[in-house]
C-alpha cells in the first residue's frame, strides 16, 4: 500500500490493509483490535487514546476553552468551534440548503452574506 504518513523514528504497521509507518506501534494496533483502555468514570464510555478521554471528560465538567470571538458562543472542542465560525464567514454547512440555518446569531449580529 505504501508508506502513508511516515515518520522519523517510526515503524511500519505490517497489517496487509493499513501499511502506514507510526511512531508508537503498540497505540496504533488498537485502532485494528478495537481495543479501547481508557474508560470514562462518569459515563461509563471507552477511548483508544487517553487525549480522546481528557477531551471526553471536559464535556462532563462543562469545561468550554474555545470562544467565539465575535458572538461569544463557547465550544468544548476547536473542531466545534471551527464549525460554529462558518455561520460568521458566509460558508453553509454542507448539504444545507440555504434557508435551513438562521441568519442572525444567538446574540443578534447579523451574518456575512445575507441581507436585511
Amino acid at each position: 500500500m505504501g508508506d502513508r504518513g511516515s515518520r522519523v523514528g517510526s515503524s511500519p504497521c505490517n497489517r496487509k490493509i493499513c501499511g502506514k509507518s507510526v511512531a508508537d506501534r503498540r497505540k496504533h494496533l488498537r485502532v485494528h483490535s478495537g481495543e479501547a483502555p481508557y474508560g470514562c468514570t462518569i459515563c461509563g464510555r471507552f477511548f483508544k487514546q487517553r487525549a480522546a478521554l481528557n477531551s471526553h471528560v471536559k464535556i462532563h465538567a462543562g469545561i468550554k476553552q474555545f470562544v467565539c470571538e465575535i458572538c461569544g458562543k463557547a465550544c468544548s472542542r476547536k473542531a466545534h468551534l471551527k464549525i460554529h465560525m462558518r455561520i460568521h464567514n458566509g460558508e453553509r454547512p454542507s448539504g444545507q440548503p440555504l434557508g435551513a440555518w438562521g441568519a442572525v446569531c444567538r446574540d443578534g449580529t447579523l451574518l456575512r452574506g445575507t441581507s436585511g
